[in-house]
């Protein structure tokens, strides 16, 4: 039986086997954020290229100038603002279900290993089913954060209009926490459910969501344990990164430097605990799902050995 250690062990060995997979991560994901930072960048030259009021900028972000920007400008980016985080909200869903698909196509390949034509056909052939799988996942989260808008009142009409008020901050950070528990189980459940259908080559997304639910709480304590030890990762890397970048903030030309390749490393950290998320996860999968395997072999084999001997013993007899 593989245990949570071992498949985050062996999760981490084949991300580090398809390293060139996550460099294909970070140049779409680089892609995607020059995609909206550049046009906002622009903006920013075009108002204040020609002052030395750019310098500060880069000291310190100004909201004074975000507001004038805004009164010069009619108001317009703001009125933008909404359809703008719409689009880049989809758009970047739409590219990570389609890299999730050659992610996990690789990962569940004999080898592991990168290869191009692999993983493009992974992502092209299981875009549609992951999509559908992510529009149902939505129901999920919605579920999720309409309960907590429904505690939030239920505590605001238990403790709202009493004297003390530290009974309803503490039934706020335990609203809080669950929230965050409830969400990243959802998020643990479809990521089983994106394996099943990429593993099994099925198209019933329905199916591989309630499969996973199910999956997930008859093994709970394997499954959760593996997705805790990766999100524990997760979290040093972000602190690493956030301790690292607290002496380079500043406006001199080899901080920014630094604190730019640092950037980029926490974000490829994040890619790789990403898909150390899929590889720890597959390992997992793939031992639960081959036990009833070798357990009904096993007992076809017992079953065949009975029927031989009972045909035997005529022949014994004789």
């Amino acid at each position: 039986m593989t245990t949570p250690l071992q498949a985050v062990w062996r999760g981490a060995q084949a991300v580090l086997h398809a390293r060139r997979m996550l460099l294909v991560f970070w140049l779409c994901t680089l892609a995607f954020a020059l995609a909206i930072v550049l046009p906002l960048g622009a903006w920013m030259y075009e108002d204040l290229g020609h002052s030395l009021y750019a310098q500060r900028m880069l000291d310190n972000f100004d909201l004074q100038w975000l507001l004038e920007a805004l009164l010069e400008t009619g108001w317009r980016p703001l009125v933008m603002f909404p359809a703008l985080l719409a689009a880049v909200t989809l758009g970047y869903v739409l590219l990570g279900t389609f890299l999730a698909g050659g992610a996990i196509a690789v990962f569940a390949s004999q080898d592991g290993l990168y290869r191009p034509g692999l993983f493009y056909e992974g992502c092209g052939r299981n875009f549609g089913r992951l999509l559908r799988l992510a529009l149902i996942s939505w129901l999920f989260y919605g579920v999720v954060l309409g309960l907590e808008v429904g505690l939030k009142a239920l505590g605001k009409f238990i403790w709202g209009h009493g004297m003390e008020e530290y009974p309803l901050v503490i039934f706020g950070w335990f609203r809080t926490g669950l929230t965050i528990l409830l969400l990243l189980l959802v998020n643990m459940l479809f990521d089983y459910a994106k394996i099943r259908l990429v593993v099994e080559d099925s198209r019933r997304s329905w199916r591989a969501a309630f499969a996973a639910v199910n999956l997930v709480f008859r093994n709970f304590g394997r499954t959760s344990s593996t997705y805790s030890t990766v999100a524990a990762g997760a979290v040093a890397l972000a602190l690493a990164c956030h301790a690292a970048a607290g002496p380079l903030q500043s406006s001199q030309a080899l901080a920014m430097a630094l604190l730019l390749v640092l950037q980029q490393t926490f974000i490829l950290g994040r890619i790789g605990v990403k898909l150390l998320f899929f590889a720890g996860q597959l390992e997992i999968y793939r031992d639960i799902a081959a036990a009833p395997a070798v357990l009904e072999t096993e007992s076809e084999s017992q079953s065949g050995a009975g029927a031989l001997d009972v045909g035997e013993e005529p022949e014994n007899l004789v």
